[in-house]
């Protein structure tokens, strides 16, 4: 069962083992730690789970861990976290499913990534629960006033 559905919860430590960096991302930046440490500290399993979502197009990982994350084609293609400097702290994180990879802007602080990324993610939320016929006019309400004070 767990090779289809994937692992109930998320590893947070086999997640950053199996990570790649790039761009201005590196395992040692700034950046990498605070991703992490919002991750561990301000992120619960289900923002884990909603974020996963955004980044590979699943809210699970695959049984065995991972090491074994695949991409497009059903290639191996680990989890990338990708430091972009050609987009400043206005822009909100986006992702490439194919590839695994999350694109983070540069954010000047770790609240302010922790903000950004929970807003990408209750983004997504949004737009599936609106494609699905469920819309959510208070969370979307909700999110266009934070959007308009420039963050939650």
């Amino acid at each position: 069962d767990l090779l289809i559905a994937g692992m109930p919860s998320i590893d947070l430590d086999d997640w950053e083992t199996h990570t790649d960096y790039m761009g201005s991302i590196t395992k040692d930046s700034q950046e990498a730690k605070w991703f992490w440490e919002i991750l561990r500290d301000e992120f619960g399993a289900t923002e884990h789970a909603k974020l996963m979502h955004f980044t590979t197009g699943s809210a699970s990982v695959p049984g065995t861990g991972f090491s074994t994350l695949s991409g497009y084609g059903g290639g191996r293609c680990r989890f990338t976290l990708e430091g972009r400097t050609d987009q400043g702290p206005e822009y909100l994180p986006t992702a490439a499913t194919c590839f695994n990879r999350l694109r983070v802007p540069k954010y000047t602080s770790k609240e302010q990534m922790a903000s950004r990324l929970q807003m990408a993610i209750m983004g997504v939320q949004q737009f599936h629960e609106a494609a699905m016929g469920a819309p959510n006019a208070e969370a979307d309400a909700a999110a266009a006033a934070a959007i308009a004070r420039g963050g939650p």
